[in-house]
C-alpha cells in the first residue's frame, strides 16, 4: 500500500512538484520528467551546455536552479502561478505574479500580436510577457532603480546575484 506522501507527491503537476517540494539536485530522468523532455532531450540540453548540470562519481546532477529556469523558460508565468494556486504568493515574488494592463493599439498592432502568438501557439499575453523580456533587459538598469524588486523579479526563479 502506498504511503499517503507518496500518492500526494504523484498527484502534484511537475509545476508544483518543483516549486512547493524542491529538492537541491535531480537526476536527468527526474528532471527531464518535470520539464516534460525525452531522456534524449535532457541528454542534448546537458551536452550542449543548455541546462547546468555537474557530472559526480554516480552520474549527472542538476541543481534545482537549472531546472526551476527551464521550466520558467517554456511555461509562461500566469500558467506557473495558476499551477500554484493559493501557494503562489509563497513562492513567487509579487512582481512575478500576474497584473492585468488595459491598452489601447491600432488595429494593425493587435492583429499582429493575435497572428504572432497564434504561430507560436500561445495566447496574446504571454506572447507580449515573452517579448517584453527583451525591453526589460535593455532597460534593466534604469528599471531596477525606479521599481522596488524589479532585479529579483526579472531573475526568478534563480536569486540575483
Amino acid at each position: 500500500m502506498e504511503s499517503t506522501a507518496h500518492a500526494s507527491a504523484e498527484a502534484l503537476t511537475p509545476i508544483q512538484q518543483l516549486f512547493l517540494s524542491p529538492q537541491p539536485f535531480y537526476s536527468p530522468q527526474a528532471a527531464a520528467s518535470l520539464l516534460g523532455w525525452t531522456p534524449l532531450e535532457m541528454e542534448t540540453a546537458i551536452r550542449e551546455g543548455a541546462l547546468d548540470a555537474e557530472r559526480t562519481c554516480s552520474g549527472w546532477r542538476i541543481g534545482w536552479e537549472a531546472v526551476a529556469s527551464a521550466l520558467v523558460d517554456q511555461q509562461s508565468l500566469r500558467e506557473v502561478e495558476a499551477a500554484l494556486g493559493e501557494q503562489a504568493p509563497a513562492v513567487m515574488p509579487e512582481l512575478c505574479r500576474s497584473g492585468e494592463l488595459r491598452v489601447a493599439l491600432p488595429r494593425w498592432q493587435t492583429l499582429m500580436l493575435a497572428r504572432l502568438a497564434e504561430r507560436e501557439q500561445l495566447d496574446a499575453g504571454d506572447f507580449l510577457a515573452r517579448h517584453l523580456l527583451d525591453l526589460a533587459a535593455a532597460e534593466s538598469d534604469w528599471l531596477a532603480e525606479a521599481i522596488p524588486g524589479f532585479d529579483a523579479a526579472l531573475a526568478w526563479p534563480v536569486p540575483p546575484a
